[in-house]
């Protein structure tokens, strides 16, 4: 029987290794890039607050071959408006 804890550990120690695999741009958008950049890959007049996220946005990706549909959000904070997650 694996112990609780011992389970903890082992995901913990995974996480970095897993984090380190995952892609950083799909569809052409990239984590990080300003939205300004991607004024013709984002369908702008979608634009909407996320709930309980004051300091995001999310906007609709426009159709693109080989995705049926996707999210991109991005902060709205002092920074810039840099992408922050892709969906």
């Amino acid at each position: 029987m694996i112990r609780p804890m011992a389970l903890f550990a082992v995901l913990l120690l995974a996480a970095p290794a897993a984090a380190a695999d995952a892609p950083g741009e799909v569809a052409g958008v990239r984590l990080g890039r300003e939205v300004g950049e991607l004024s013709g890959r984002l369908l702008m007049d979608t634009v909407l607050p996320v709930r309980y996220a004051e300091t995001m946005k999310e906007v609709e990706l426009a159709p693109t071959p080989g995705f049926k549909s996707g999210l991109v959000y991005f902060g709205t904070c002092a920074i810039g408006r840099k992408v922050a997650r892709i969906e």
